[in-house]
Protein backbone atom coordinates (compact mmCIF):
# COMPACT_ATOMS: atom_id res chain seq x y z
CA UNK A 1 0.00 0.00 0.00
CA UNK A 2 1.62 3.26 -1.16
CA UNK A 3 0.94 6.33 1.00
CA UNK A 4 1.26 9.87 -0.33
CA UNK A 5 1.02 13.32 1.26
CA UNK A 6 -0.90 15.99 -0.65
CA UNK A 7 0.96 18.90 -2.19
CA UNK A 8 1.51 21.46 0.56
CA UNK A 9 0.34 25.08 0.05
CA UNK A 10 2.99 27.72 -0.57
CA UNK A 11 2.73 29.23 2.92
CA UNK A 12 2.82 26.00 4.94
CA UNK A 13 6.59 25.56 5.16
CA UNK A 14 7.11 29.19 6.19
CA UNK A 15 4.41 28.96 8.90
CA UNK A 16 5.96 25.78 10.35
CA UNK A 17 9.52 27.16 10.29
CA UNK A 18 8.31 30.34 11.98
CA UNK A 19 6.58 28.30 14.70
CA UNK A 20 9.67 26.15 15.27
CA UNK A 21 11.80 29.27 15.65
CA UNK A 22 9.47 30.49 18.43
CA UNK A 23 9.49 27.23 20.37
CA UNK A 24 11.71 26.17 23.24
CA UNK A 25 12.83 22.99 21.53
CA UNK A 26 14.91 21.93 24.53
CA UNK A 27 11.67 21.19 26.36
CA UNK A 28 10.84 18.67 23.62
CA UNK A 29 14.16 16.92 23.05
CA UNK A 30 16.28 17.53 26.16
CA UNK A 31 19.98 17.16 25.41
CA UNK A 32 19.50 16.14 21.79
CA UNK A 33 20.68 18.48 19.02
CA UNK A 34 17.69 20.68 18.15
CA UNK A 35 19.12 21.09 14.65
CA UNK A 36 18.19 17.45 14.09
CA UNK A 37 14.47 18.28 14.22
CA UNK A 38 12.89 18.36 10.77
CA UNK A 39 9.29 19.01 9.66
CA UNK A 40 7.77 16.04 7.84
CA UNK A 41 4.55 14.38 6.62
CA UNK A 42 2.41 17.48 5.91
CA UNK A 43 -1.23 16.41 5.75
CA UNK A 44 -4.77 17.73 6.02
CA UNK A 45 -6.86 17.39 9.18
CA UNK A 46 -10.52 16.47 8.65
CA UNK A 47 -13.45 16.41 11.07
CA UNK A 48 -16.98 15.03 10.99
CA UNK A 49 -19.84 16.63 12.88
CA UNK A 50 -21.87 14.29 15.05
CA UNK A 51 -25.05 14.96 13.04
CA UNK A 52 -23.36 13.46 9.95
CA UNK A 53 -22.13 10.24 11.58
CA UNK A 54 -25.24 8.25 10.65
CA UNK A 55 -25.27 9.46 7.05
CA UNK A 56 -24.26 6.95 4.36
CA UNK A 57 -22.05 9.75 2.98
CA UNK A 58 -20.38 10.44 6.35
CA UNK A 59 -16.79 10.39 5.11
CA UNK A 60 -17.49 12.48 2.03
CA UNK A 61 -19.07 15.03 4.39
CA UNK A 62 -15.84 15.40 6.37
CA UNK A 63 -14.38 18.88 6.15
CA UNK A 64 -10.74 19.90 6.15
CA UNK A 65 -10.09 22.49 8.84
CA UNK A 66 -6.29 22.73 9.01
CA UNK A 67 -2.94 21.17 8.20
CA UNK A 68 -0.74 19.18 10.55
CA UNK A 69 3.03 18.76 10.21
CA UNK A 70 5.04 16.30 12.30
CA UNK A 71 8.33 17.35 13.89
CA UNK A 72 10.73 14.39 13.73
CA UNK A 73 14.04 14.07 15.56
CA UNK A 74 16.75 12.60 13.32
CA UNK A 75 14.10 12.00 10.69
CA UNK A 76 12.28 9.18 12.48
CA UNK A 77 11.51 9.96 16.16
CA UNK A 78 8.31 12.03 16.55
CA UNK A 79 8.44 14.77 19.19
CA UNK A 80 5.48 17.02 18.33
CA UNK A 81 3.12 18.23 15.62
CA UNK A 82 2.38 21.78 14.47
CA UNK A 83 -1.20 22.76 13.59
CA UNK A 84 -1.46 25.33 10.78
CA UNK A 85 -4.57 27.24 9.70
CA UNK A 86 -5.32 29.58 6.80
CA UNK A 87 -4.71 29.54 3.09
CA UNK A 88 -1.72 30.14 0.84
CA UNK A 89 0.53 32.96 2.06
CA UNK A 90 -1.80 33.79 4.96
CA UNK A 91 -1.18 30.49 6.75
CA UNK A 92 -0.35 30.74 10.46
CA UNK A 93 0.67 28.13 13.04
CA UNK A 94 -1.96 28.04 15.78
CA UNK A 95 -0.73 25.37 18.20
CA UNK A 96 1.80 22.68 18.95
CA UNK A 97 0.89 19.18 20.14
CA UNK A 98 3.78 17.73 22.19
CA UNK A 99 4.08 13.96 22.06
CA UNK A 100 1.83 13.66 19.00
CA UNK A 101 2.19 11.56 16.99
CA UNK A 102 3.24 8.88 19.46
CA UNK A 103 5.57 6.08 18.38
CA UNK A 104 2.55 3.83 17.86
CA UNK A 105 1.30 6.11 15.08
CA UNK A 106 4.40 5.70 12.92
CA UNK A 107 4.55 1.98 13.71
CA UNK A 108 0.95 1.59 12.60
CA UNK A 109 1.56 3.57 9.42
CA UNK A 110 4.53 1.31 8.65
CA UNK A 111 2.25 -1.71 9.02
CA UNK A 112 -0.23 -0.10 6.62
CA UNK A 113 2.47 0.52 4.02
CA UNK A 114 3.45 -3.15 4.22
CA UNK A 115 -0.15 -4.33 3.88
CA UNK A 116 -1.37 -5.65 0.56
CA UNK A 117 -5.02 -4.82 1.26
CA UNK A 118 -6.82 -2.23 -0.82
CA UNK A 119 -8.18 -1.65 -4.30
CA UNK A 120 -6.34 1.58 -5.06
CA UNK A 121 -2.68 1.90 -5.99
CA UNK A 122 -2.05 4.94 -3.78
CA UNK A 123 -3.69 6.45 -0.69
CA UNK A 124 -3.62 10.01 0.61
CA UNK A 125 -2.42 10.36 4.20
CA UNK A 126 -4.99 12.30 6.28
CA UNK A 127 -5.91 12.77 9.92
CA UNK A 128 -9.56 12.34 10.94
CA UNK A 129 -10.94 13.77 14.19
CA UNK A 130 -14.44 12.99 15.45
CA UNK A 131 -14.72 15.13 18.63
CA UNK A 132 -18.00 13.73 19.92
CA UNK A 133 -16.60 10.21 20.00
CA UNK A 134 -13.08 11.13 21.15
CA UNK A 135 -11.75 9.38 18.07
CA UNK A 136 -8.53 10.21 16.24
CA UNK A 137 -7.53 8.11 13.25
CA UNK A 138 -5.09 8.11 10.38
CA UNK A 139 -7.31 8.19 7.30
CA UNK A 140 -5.89 6.53 4.19
CA UNK A 141 -8.04 7.90 1.40
CA UNK A 142 -8.05 6.23 -1.99
CA UNK A 143 -10.08 6.89 -5.15
CA UNK A 144 -11.87 3.54 -4.74
CA UNK A 145 -11.76 2.76 -1.01
CA UNK A 146 -10.63 4.04 2.39
CA UNK A 147 -8.81 2.61 5.39
CA UNK A 148 -8.51 3.88 8.96
CA UNK A 149 -5.90 3.45 11.67
CA UNK A 150 -7.24 4.57 15.09
CA UNK A 151 -4.58 6.11 17.33
CA UNK A 152 -4.41 7.10 20.98
CA UNK A 153 -6.70 8.51 22.29
CA UNK A 154 -9.64 6.56 20.86
CA UNK A 155 -12.54 4.61 22.40
CA UNK A 156 -12.03 1.05 23.57
CA UNK A 157 -14.11 -0.21 20.64
CA UNK A 158 -11.02 0.28 18.47
CA UNK A 159 -8.02 -2.08 18.48
CA UNK A 160 -4.59 -0.46 18.32
CA UNK A 161 -2.41 -1.14 15.28
CA UNK A 162 -5.32 -2.53 13.30
CA UNK A 163 -6.14 -1.46 9.78
CA UNK A 164 -9.93 -0.91 9.45
CA UNK A 165 -11.97 -0.82 6.29
CA UNK A 166 -14.54 1.97 6.14
CA UNK A 167 -17.29 -0.55 7.01
CA UNK A 168 -15.38 -1.90 10.03
CA UNK A 169 -14.51 1.61 11.18
CA UNK A 170 -18.17 2.67 10.94
CA UNK A 171 -19.29 -0.41 12.91
CA UNK A 172 -16.87 0.44 15.73
CA UNK A 173 -18.12 4.04 15.78
CA UNK A 174 -21.73 2.85 16.03
CA UNK A 175 -20.75 0.48 18.85
CA UNK A 176 -19.36 3.47 20.74
CA UNK A 177 -22.51 5.52 20.09
CA UNK A 178 -24.69 2.63 21.24
CA UNK A 179 -22.68 2.33 24.46
CA UNK A 180 -23.24 6.02 25.17
CA UNK A 181 -26.74 6.46 23.79
CA UNK A 182 -28.22 6.56 27.30
CA UNK A 183 -25.88 9.36 28.29
CA UNK A 184 -26.22 12.33 25.95
CA UNK A 185 -24.51 14.47 28.53
CA UNK A 186 -21.35 12.40 28.18
CA UNK A 187 -21.37 12.93 24.42
CA UNK A 188 -21.81 16.69 24.79
CA UNK A 189 -18.80 16.93 27.06
CA UNK A 190 -16.51 14.71 25.00
CA UNK A 191 -13.41 16.33 23.50
CA UNK A 192 -10.30 15.30 21.64
CA UNK A 193 -7.64 14.43 24.14
CA UNK A 194 -4.14 15.04 22.85
CA UNK A 195 -2.21 17.81 24.55
CA UNK A 196 -2.34 21.26 22.97
CA UNK A 197 -0.25 24.31 23.75
CA UNK A 198 -0.65 27.80 22.36
CA UNK A 199 2.36 29.17 20.57
CA UNK A 200 4.03 32.25 22.09
CA UNK A 201 3.55 35.53 20.25
CA UNK A 202 6.52 36.52 18.07
CA UNK A 203 8.79 39.19 19.52
CA UNK A 204 8.94 42.28 17.35
CA UNK A 205 12.26 44.06 16.98
CA UNK A 206 12.19 47.65 18.13
CA UNK A 207 13.87 50.14 15.87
Amino acid sequence: MKLLCPKAPDGLSHAVNEAVARLNLRQLVGDEDVRSIIPAVPHRVYSIHKRNLRSARRFSMARSSSWLVFLLLNGHQPVAAVSVHGRARKMRARAIHPGFPGPDVLETVALAEAAEAGLSSTYEFRLLIIPTTQTIAIWLHGPKDDFFLPVTPSPREFVRKRLYTSTEFTSALFAFLHRHIASRKALRKSSVGFETRKLPHPVRNRT
